[in-house]
């Protein structure tokens, strides 16, 4: 009996993830997307909420398996077959984007050694688009031991990229953050009679009193300075479920003074719409930047330099530097026309990252592109 060939691979995939926060399955989706392209896609339902699973935009039949355990197990089979060459698509295990949950303890390690019981059978773990940007040590050491038994480690911010180098780990590379793989949408002509409408998506929760004093400051700042110029409309918008009541508290006096609306989804072709309806959207929210700048929307970043510097330094290496501003900048000025002139920009980040992430795949995976519908973009 000849060998089978070597045909395009099989992903395996099952995501613990914010449910209901919209950026994470917004990356979720993204990462199905391009490893459709490459292969067939199996998930594990995992008692994941149906509002959560109806956001990947999953094809007939990639539900296989109710529970991780079945996935597992299919996995392990599956690599089994593999090495001994009863089938010829590779097994991967493509693990959750973004940033993982951290801590230490007893469920950590079992999943661990699972992964090092995998990669002997012949599966390959995959996790893409991620950030290593905690400082756990304990959780570090174990992620660093792990990365020996993982395929690939494809991390989306400088400062994960120089922790994860500093604590040792191995098969490292840059990978963008999965929403920067988006098409970019045009923005539409303003009526010249319509009101700037703003977006706001901030959280204060990680910051400390003054950071947040300095945030609110910044925001009444702008919309003050534009409203000068002209009407403009306010929405507070929440991607993720029970921020909106939290920042329309948090922001009560711009709330108020511009008798904003709370915009709370997480359905990713409702806030689609929202953002293309949307001029400006101010933020310390990664995803809420991105999915807006996406849709047409320009973004700014108001962004604590202690805090978030995964984001910082995820926008400088996208190429989107001139798109956020940090909180203790001495009187920064604000100019919309120079963000209009920087769409430029924020169209080749994204076709950068597509181009990038497309690339990384073809290195790391090896299998051949199909030419159906799943492997075509998808305008969210």
């Amino acid at each position: 009996m000849s060998t089978p060939s070597r045909m395009a691979a099989r992903f395996f995939y099952s995501a613990k993830t914010q449910y209901f926060n919209a950026g994470d399955a917004l990356i979720n989706r993204e990462l199905l997307r391009l490893l459709r392209a490459r292969g067939t896609v199996e998930i594990a339902r995992c008692d994941a909420p149906e509002e959560y699973l109806s956001q990947l935009a999953l094809g007939s039949g990639e539900a296989r398996h109710g529970g991780r355990p079945g996935l597992i197990a299919a996995a392990f089979g599956a690599g089994l077959r593999y090495r001994l060459g009863l089938d010829g698509r590779r097994p991967y295990l493509a693990l959750t984007p973004g940033d993982p949950f951290w801590g230490f303890g007893a469920g950590t390690i079992l999943t661990g050694l699972s992964m090092v019981a995998l990669s002997i059978a012949g599966v390959r773990p995959i996790r893409l688009g991620v950030s290593f940007a905690r400082r756990d040590p304990a959780r570090l050491r174990w992620e660093a031991w792990m990365s020996r038994w993982g395929h690939a480690l494809g991390l989306r911010d400088a400062a994960s990229l120089e922790i994860t180098r500093r604590a040792g780990f191995a098969r490292v590379s840059y990978f963008p953050d999965l929403a920067l793989t988006l098409p970019v949408r045009p923005r539409a002509p303003r009526p010249a009679e319509a009101p700037l409408r703003i977006a706001v998506s901030c959280r204060l929760d990680k910051l400390g009193r003054e950071e947040a004093s300095l945030l609110r400051a910044r925001l009444a700042d702008i919309l003050a300075h534009l409203s000068a110029a002209g009407p403009v409309s306010v929405a507070f918008v929440s991607q993720v479920r029970g921020d909106g009541a939290r920042m329309n508290a948090d922001f009560e006096d711009i709330a108020a003074r511009y008798k904003a609306e709370v915009i709370e989804s997480i359905d990713l072709d409702a806030l689609a719409l929202v953002y293309r309806d949307t001029d400006l959207v101010l933020s310390n929210r990664l995803h809420s930047l991105l999915y807006a700048a996406a849709q047409g929307c320009l973004p700014l970043g108001l962004l604590s330099p202690a805090h978030d510097y995964k984001i910082s330094g995820l926008l400088d290496t996208a190429g989107l530097a001139d798109f956020w501003e940090s909180l203790d900048a001495r009187s920064p000025g604000f100019d919309l026309a120079r963000l209009e002139a920087g769409r430029p920009a924020i169209r080749r980040a994204f076709e950068t990252g597509a181009a990038t992430a497309t690339a990384a795949l073809a290195d790391l995976l090896g299998a051949p592109v199909h030419n159906g519908a799943d492997a075509r973009r998808r305008v969210a």
